[in-house]
């Protein structure tokens, strides 16, 4: 099977942190001198995810916005360059349409795909300690 036939899944090379069942996180862009706020849906050490329209922010395939800040609570800031790989519009359970992005980190270095593995190993035990009776 070559990997066009794998399905996305198959070819995800890093464990996706689901951000919004576990802990928000926000990730600041900066545009034209000023900074947008979005709400991450997922996080790992390959990229990010977003759910929703961001005003002043173009989210299409090929995009690159360099220095991006995710501020990970307990452990630290990534800054990190990412470029938007795919833009979807979906639709939510609740019938609202909106889009779903997905960013690759570029050239991420070994010091921040460790401090992004070491916050979602956090956030997992976190969130099965809060399952526990």
């Amino acid at each position: 099977m070559s990997q066009h036939d794998q399905t996305p899944e198959q070819r995800r090379a890093y464990y996706r942190l689901m951000t919004l069942e576990v802990a928000p996180l926000s990730c600041f862009v900066p545009v034209q001198g000023d900074e947008v706020e979005i709400d991450l849906v997922d996080l790992s050490a390959g990229g990010l995810g977003i759910l929703g329209y961001m005003p002043g922010l173009l989210l299409r395939p090929g995009v690159k916005y360099r220095g991006i800040r995710i501020e990970l609570p307990k452990l630290g800031t990534l800054v990190a360059d990412i470029e938007i790989r795919v833009v979807n519009d979906i639709t939510l359970r609740n019938g609202i349409r909106t889009t779903r992005s997905g960013a690759q980190f570029l050239n991420l270095g070994t010091p921040a795909q460790n401090l992004i593995q070491r916050y979602i190993l956090q956030a997992e035990r976190d969130r099965l300690a809060k399952l526990k009776p």
